[in-house]
């Protein structure tokens, strides 16, 4: 039976319906997956998001110190910090990482039927058995589909994570942060970077599972009415030549392949992004047509690659030479009406280098090769 046949029953009366690549990768899941993602201890009691958003940065090879200082001003201020909004201010950090962000969470879907918002809460709840299942076969389509971890956050009690009272009674609002690496037949595979060596309590560890039973029936993953899970994604992409041989003095189409991110449609990419590609070529190539090309795409899954193309001519220096695609993206992050500091909203950029190399043959060689 497909995983879709989930979004039949009267609990998902509110979602919007699969896409044909939703159903394709929700019944392409493994039993068993898990992701080797660097592990990453937090510093302090309060300290789990700096050390998930390190995780997520290093498993996709991006320095995470540009997003630590705003992860880690809200975590020493976590008394007066509205930890309502962590998720959209852990998505800011993100971004400054170099990440794309993503979120999903089920409210986002139901809240908006009910003439007031605690009555979708209501819904929820009331429905929690069945949601759970989305939700999980979601975040499961997320890390399979992505290729990365995803960034969730787990309520809990002082015997798990040993804090005081007071403390808990703050940071359980957001809850504490794992990172998702995937999952077996039991429940979700974590990075937990809580040291219970240090901090006390039977919480924290690398590929701590979390059971789907704890998830469905006592514990749900942070949000507002139930789970929620965020992540991450860098620019995705790759650099080829178009269909001819290269060698010496010829003119070819070297082409960049902007990728979609590999979710599923329910994850929203609430950032519009407009790229600019541009071509670095060595000396001895020329470049031939705009250096630069603009698009806007949207990442979500089944979205087709955005494509470009340069005409090069390859000169006569023949071996192999670097070149590389620089990628700009530009967008604007939103300000939500739920959050409660006074915000514009921010034009944001993130940049990525694609390198490859191209192996410039000589003629003459190309010629004589093979003929035996």
């Amino acid at each position: 039976m497909s995983n879709s046949t989930l979004f039949e029953s009267d609990a998902a009366k509110y979602f919007p319906k699969p896409t044909k690549e939703d159903v394709a990768l929700f019944d392409s899941l493994p039993e068993r997956f898990c992701l080797d993602v660097p592990y990453v201890e937090q510093d302090s009691i309060q300290g789990s998001g700096t050390a998930c958003l390190k995780m997520l940065a290093e498993f996709q090879g991006l320095d995470p110190s540009p997003g630590l200082t705003m992860i880690k001003e809200t975590e020493a201020d976590w008394k007066s910090f509205n930890h309502e909004t962590l998720a959209e201010d852990f998505a800011r950090a993100m971004i400054k990482v170099g990440l794309l962000p993503y979120e999903y969470y089920p409210g986002r879907f139901v809240l908006p039927a009910f003439e007031e918002g605690y009555l979708g809460a209501d819904f929820i709840a009331k429905n929690f058995g069945e949601i759970s299942k989305i939700d999980q076969l979601l975040m499961k389509s997320a890390i399979f589909g992505s290729k990365t971890p995803i960034f969730a956050r787990v309520h809990f009690d002082t015997d798990e994570y040993a804090m005081s009272d007071e403390m808990a009674s703050v940071l359980d609002t957001s809850g504490h942060g794992v990172v998702l690496c995937g999952w077996d037949e039991e429940g979700f595979i974590v990075h937990d970077p809580w040291p219970r060596d240090r901090f006390g309590g039977y919480g924290g560890g690398r590929l701590r599972v979390l059971s789907f039973k704890r998830l469905s029936e006592i514990n749900p993953f942070v949000n507002c009415c139930a789970d929620g899970s965020h992540g991450g994604i860098g620019i995705k992409g790759f650099i080829r030549v178009r269909d001819r041989a290269v060698h010496e003095g010829r003119d070819i189409v070297i082409e960049f392949e902007l990728e979609n991110s590999g979710l599923p449609s329910f994850y929203r990419d609430y950032i519009r992004w407009d790229y600019e590609m541009a071509l670095e070529v060595p000396h001895s190539f020329t470049l031939k047509s705009q250096k630069e090309h603009a698009v806007t795409y949207a990442h979500a899954m089944g979205t087709p690659n955005a494509r470009v193309q340069w005409d090069v001519h390859t000169g006569n220096v023949h071996g192999s030479h670097g070149i590389e695609v620089h990628v700009l993206a530009r967008g604007t992050y939103p300000v939500f009406p739920w959050e409660t500091a006074k915000r514009a909203p921010q034009p944001i950029e993130v940049r990525r280098t694609f390198k490859t190399r191209i192996d410039v043959k000589r003629l003459e060689w190309l010629n004589k090769y093979a003929r035996v």
